[in-house]
């Protein structure tokens, strides 16, 4: 039994008189268990990236000064109970000697510093222009910058039609990306390594971050790297990777995004076989013929995968109005042979203001704002071409 337990089984008088005379005992010193230790991520998928680990008597905040000659810093990290703490240091430019001064505070405000600085030097960037791009910056107004770390995806593609390449075109084109996080003035201070080409990336609720592969797979991980979640599309024609969550859904691409729910809106492109359509996009009086066409659904899901919303673009656009690109070799390369790319669905949005979701369709030319509650059209932005009277 510590004294502190011993104070409360006091009472009246004797409380006051025993409370007095645990003031006057000397302080418990606040120590580390196990010394601070700053090592290279484990994970090279992220490798400029670092972690600290340490553990404390008692629970503690942690602070974190860490200086690379250049420029001087400091990450903080909450109060977190006994035990042993791990956590990750990002931020650190390629190629640099680091120092990291560590401390501690209790809950009553006792700082405990450790030994000395620790040290780590980042490793150089690839120097291989096809595993890492060469990127040079010509101008940085950083008052116009917003703080924090700008994230980029990067990705590589063969020369040549995609239809027209081989396996080992292919591969090079779809089998690698890289996520970039740049400071405000350009330079490179994070960055992850994929096997799988990415359409888009953005930061979770939770800090951690969101990006889109070529496998129908959106893919959370945090910032060293490590993968939290992923999802799959479990009616397509492509396997789901392992260990995803299934999707209700035939496809999912390009970039996701987090709704206030903590659900996801995705685009789902589908296929669906039309009589007497087009066979070109240049010639109206070509001969018709059956064609399969590919139109996109808006969907929501939610992070088991359950689907809780659908918005159908065959139910509510016209697929008859057709624009450029409608024939070319998108959806055929990817698992659905022979079918045309009707609406091409780029990006989706959630705005909160009105509860209303903005969409856009490349291959109409147009951005369309929708009603989430009632599913209907508020407005379509575009070109006053081939659209029917009711939509225009």
């Amino acid at each position: 039994m510590n004294r502190f337990t011993r104070l409360h089984l006091l009472v009246g008088p004797a409380t006051v008189a025993f409370a007095a005379l645990f003031s006057a005992w000397p302080a418990h010193a606040l120590q580390f268990m196990t010394a601070p230790q700053v090592i290279r991520n484990p994970n090279d998928r992220a490798p400029l990236a670092a972690v600290l680990t340490l553990q404390a008597d008692v629970p503690v905040s942690t602070q974190v000064d860490i200086s690379d000659g250049q420029r001087s810093w400091t990450v903080r990290f909450p109060s977190a109970a006994p035990g042993p703490l791990r956590y990750p240091l990002v931020g650190m430019k390629p190629g640099l000697n680091h120092t990291f001064k560590i401390s501690v505070t209790d809950a009553s405000g006792r700082k405990l510093e450790a030994p000395g600085p620790l040290t780590l030097r980042t490793p150089d960037l690839p120097a291989n222009v096809m595993e890492f791009p060469q990127l040079k910056v010509h101008r940085a107004d950083t008052a116009q910058m917003e703080p924090g770390i700008t994230l980029a995806t990067v990705r590589r593609r063969a020369l040549g039609r995609s239809e027209l390449m081989t396996p080992v075109q292919r591969q090079f084109t779809v089998g690698w990306s890289v996520i970039v996080g740049l400071n405000e003035a350009g330079e490179v201070v994070w960055y992850y390594r994929s096997d799988s080409r990415i359409s888009g990336v953005a930061t979770l609720a939770n800090g951690n971050i969101f990006f889109h592969t070529a496998q129908f797979s959106p893919v959370e991980i945090d910032v060293l790297g490590n993968e939290v979640r992923r999802w799959g599309a479990a009616k397509g024609p492509r396997p789901m990777p392992p260990g995803s969550i299934p999707v209700d859904a035939v496809t999912l691409h390009h970039q996701p995004e987090e709704l206030p729910n903590g659900n996801f809106l995705s685009m789902e492109a589908f296929p669906k076989t039309i009589e007497n359509y087009y066979t070109s996009e240049h010639d109206k009086d070509a001969p018709r013929a059956t064609q399969v066409v590919m139109g996109d659904q808006i969907i929501e899901f939610t992070p088991k995968g359950e689907v809780v919303w659908r918005w159908n673009t065959f139910d509510f656009l016209d697929p008859f109005k057709i624009g450029f690109d409608t024939f070319w070799s998108y959806w055929p390369i990817r698992g659905f042979p022979k079918a045309l790319d009707w609406t091409h669905g780029n990006g989706v949005h959630y705005d909160k203001r009105d509860d209303s979701i903005i969409a856009s369709m490349r291959n109409l030319d147009a951005v369309i704002k929708i009603d989430r509650k009632t599913r209907e059209i508020k407005w379509i932005l575009s070109r006053d071409v081939g659209w029917s009277p009711e939509l225009r």
